[in-house]
């Protein structure tokens, strides 16, 4: 009797060694999955979706993309007053608002008005005085990079306030 005993005590830890190797060999299958999944799923997103379109259709996704990918400024990066490398002139943005004046003892004032910004646009639109300006709005693109801005302009009739804005600006 005492042979029976000592076979079934090592039956008895064949069938635990072997528990422990199907565990062991299990735990590396999932993280051979989870790793082949992560993986895939990051692979889908660096795809690039190619499409063929008319040139009026390149333009307008060219435009919404750019919309996309800038980065959207806030009224707060914007609102201030900058002052202009090139002349000195003084651009002061306070929520709708703008004015833009020429440094000197009388203050001459080029002009003010109301701009709307969105995204990388702004659009000037002048509400004092009766000159030219008054007539047709200003559109704009900026760049702010630190402390500077630029606009470029993208359809503008008023060639005073074009003059002006057509610099860099720093902030003051």
């Amino acid at each position: 009797m005492a042979k029976q005993t000592r076979s079934a005590g090592k039956l008895k830890r064949k069938k635990k060694n072997n528990f422990f190797s199907y565990f062991f060999i299990a735990v590396i299958i999932i993280a051979i999955i989870a790793f082949a999944i992560t993986y895939i799923v990051t692979q889908k997103d660096d795809e690039v979706e190619v499409v063929v379109t008319t040139e009026n259709e390149q333009i307008q996704q060219s435009q919404k993309d750019t919309v996309k990918n800038s980065k959207t400024k806030t009224l707060s990066e914007i609102e201030g007053t900058w002052a202009s490398l090139n002349d000195g002139a003084m651009l002061t943005i306070s929520g709708r608002n703008y004015t833009l004046e020429l440094p000197n003892v009388e203050g001459t004032l080029v002009g003010k008005g109301t701009c709307l910004i969105v995204g990388n646009k702004v659009t000037f639109v002048d509400t004092d005085g009766d000159n030219d300006c008054n007539i047709t709005p200003g559109v704009y693109t900026f760049k702010i990079m630190s402390d500077e801005i630029t606009f470029e302009k993208v359809d503008d009739k008023c060639t005073s306030r074009y003059s002006r804005l057509s610099a860099t600006w720093f902030k003051v």
